[in-house]
């Protein structure tokens, strides 16, 4: 059992920026409150405590996330697990206090990428940082090969002190400029991990990479033909083999009390229907019979009027909102018909002011709304984190947004232009997403969630999901089907109604199957347990308002149902406390 602190470190913060600045990596941007900032392109946009705190999320290990101006002796001697992505201009005062938990030898400690701590601590020595001129991998066993960073990351060259007392260490590889593999083998770039007692430091900066992975500040389609069939969950098969890796270095983060997010169940899904213009009423009917949750993203054009009344007869099916990415109008459908394409993007209308004006005109229509989901495949990066921070602070009672599946994402005003294409989804990650805002005048989680997802998945795709599932419990996953293509679409001439109803027949009772809005409610009050420990012994602590309903621990393969626990109060962790 383990009380985890994850640091956030400011000054590192502060100097990744400079650095961006210098090397005009910045991206001026309206923040939606009359103000411009100016958005860190690349790995200088210290994504890696976020990246860092969605694998803990990821593997159901609660913890505390802890600013660097906070750091004091006693709170970091209470940590039993110290995690430090990428701190690479600590202050003194965190620095010494570190050196001096170290010494004490109670807290494990974690480091990952670039550091300003001696070398030394971790039986190390550090040859200075550079940039990649390849893709880092590391797991030269697995298929697909595992990508820790790209080229352009900033990398620690290190080798041990002394002679290598653990010659069987994983070794990190430097490839090619592209994702696919070089003629000969890839150039050696030292050690996966050095570790000295309790000391590990992982010199990849790869919680750099998968942060930003995980928001759209960078993406995997380039590694497209190494991944393949792997892409929908690519993240979560990086964090299952990370947190492997770190076992076997002897970092306890496997055999820690998990909690999990869906209580009982082991996975967590939701069944979205994108409306569009659409009045196919097979799902609904499926569903409404059933009494399946599911939540229903409704477009506000003529047909939301029918929708509405369906859906206000079923209680169980959440009314959403399908808000609109692209142009609309008579010049559009015009230009749509004599070109033969898709509508072009509309960026006003995802805007701050925009985005937030689609959410009150669809509520009088549609009455109220807890989460909005994109209808067509545009993206603009970083506007959309924007547009949501303003939009969750307008309107509160919006818990997050599914905007990362499939999608063309335009970067930075379109400097980056990447499509992806069906059936790959935009942020390969099976849970709920918290993204942050990455600019030089501040970082600042957003309050709301996001979700990446799968469209239209076939029978085949289902069936990995599933087996995949199984290897790496706790997920969340996100399943599109569209009323309009039941019959038959495009990709799919035999319809999508067949895979529909054979992901029905494998949900058994693992699954917990839900709607957008309850996964994020129960996702915000997932995120204030708390593990402490007192004289009376461990205790879980609910830090939020709310009951969390249904709390199950698990262990070294043991589940420990906990019951409900109220807002405020903890609950004794009686015989999970053995190590």
């Amino acid at each position: 059992m383990k009380r985890i602190t994850l640091l956030f470190s400011e000054s590192s913060r502060v100097a990744k920026a400079r650095r961006a600045e210098a090397a005009h990596h910045l991206y001026p941007v309206s923040n939606g409150g009359g103000e411009t900032e100016h958005w860190i392109r690349g790995d200088d946009a210290y994504l890696a405590v976020n990246g860092c705190r969605h694998f803990l999320w990821r593997l159901g290990l609660p913890h505390r996330r802890l600013e660097e101006s906070q750091i004091d002796w006693k709170q970091m001697n209470e940590a039993d697990q110290l995690w430090i992505p990428e701190g690479e201009a600590l202050r003194s005062q965190s620095l010494e206090a570190i050196e001096r938990i170290a010494a004490a030898g109670q807290t494990e400690i974690i480091v990952t990428g670039v550091t300003n701590l001696p070398a030394r601590l971790f039986g190390a020595a550090a040859n200075g940082s550079r940039r990649l001129a390849g893709w880092l991998t590391g797991g030269e066993k697995e298929h697909p090969p595992l990508f820790l960073a790209p080229p352009g990351y900033r990398f620690m060259e290190s080798r041990p002190e002394s002679p290598d007392p653990d010659p069987g260490t994983p070794l990190l590889a430097e490839g090619s400029g592209t994702a696919s593999p070089p003629p000969g083998p890839a150039r050696p770039a030292g050690r996966l991990w050095h570790r000295k007692g309790n000391l590990f430091w992982v010199p990849a900066p790869c919680f750099e990479y998968w942060g930003g992975l995980l928001q759209g500040q960078t993406d995997w389609w380039p590694l497209k033909e190494t991944i393949g069939l792997e892409s929908p969950w690519y993240l979560d098969r990086l964090f299952r083999w990370f947190s492997r890796a770190l076992a076997a270095a002897g970092v306890s983060v496997l055999e820690s009390l998990r909690i999990s997010p869906w209580g009982e169940r082991d996975h967590a899904v939701i069944l979205r229907h994108d409306t569009d213009d659409s009045a196919d009423p097979k799902f609904w009917e499926i569903e409404r019979d059933r009494r399946l949750p599911a939540t229903y993203a409704v477009l506000d054009d003529q047909r939301a009027g029918l929708w509405r009344e369906r859906l206000r007869g079923t209680p169980h099916l959440e009314t959403a909102l399908h808000y609109r990415s692209n142009r609309t109008g008579w010049l559009e459908s015009a230009r749509m018909r004599w070109l033969k394409r898709l509508p072009g993007p509309d960026r006003e209308a995802v805007s701050p002011r925009g985005l937030a004006a689609q959410v009150r005109a669809a509520q009088k229509r549609l009455g109220t709304l807890r989460t909005l989901h994109r209808h067509y495949h545009y993206l603009h990066y970083p506007e959309h984190l924007f547009a949501l921070e303003h939009l969750f602070r307008e309107l509160p009672e919006i818990l997050g947004a599914g905007s990362f599946s499939r999608f063309q994402i335009f970067r930075y005003g379109g400097a980056e232009t990447v499509l992806i294409r069906h059936p790959g989804a935009g942020v390969p990650f099976s849970f709920p997403i918290r993204p942050v805002i990455a600019s030089r005048e501040r970082q600042t989680p957003l309050a709301g969630w996001e979700s990446g997802g799968m469209i239209e998945p076939d029978e085949a795709t289902l069936n990995r999901a599933f087996r995949f599932a199984d290897a790496f419990p706790g997920g969340a996953y996100l399943w599109v089907f569209h009323p309009a293509h039941t019959r038959g679409w495009i990709l799919r001439p035999e319809g999508t109604l067949a895979a529909f109803e054979a992901a029905l027949r494998k949900l058994n009772d693992r699954w917990w199957l839900t709607s957008a809005q309850d996964l994020y409610r129960r996702m915000n009050l997932w995120a204030r347990l708390e593990i402490r420990k007192s004289a009376a012994g461990w205790e879980l602590f609910n830090g939020g308002e709310a009951v969390f309903p249904k709390l199950t621990a698990s262990r070294n393969g043991r589940r420990f149902p906990l019951g409900d626990l109220p807002g405020g109060t903890a609950r004794r962790l009686e015989g999970m406390d053995a190590d």
